[in-house]
């Protein structure tokens, strides 16, 4: 193991660029409906069984609005 006594620092080394702010989330009816449901399930879901979860009529463009 070496010692490095006596050194001088010369310069502070570049602060490090402060975090992004988060992503501002939908303020919409099914945004939060859809959490709300992610939020009670006990497993991973895919877009059917959310719109199951939701009483939404399952159709194609459905699922795919969902999957959005």
């Amino acid at each position: 193991m070496t010692e490095n006594r006596g050194s001088t620092l010369l310069e502070l080394p570049d602060p490090q660029p402060p975090a992004p702010p988060a992503p501002k989330l939908p303020d919409h009816p099914a945004y939060r409906q859809i959490m709300a449901v992610f939020t009670s399930a006990d497993a991973p879901l895919r877009a059917r069984r959310v719109c199951e979860a939701m009483d939404m009529e399952i159709a194609p463009s459905d699922i795919d609005n969902t999957r959005l």
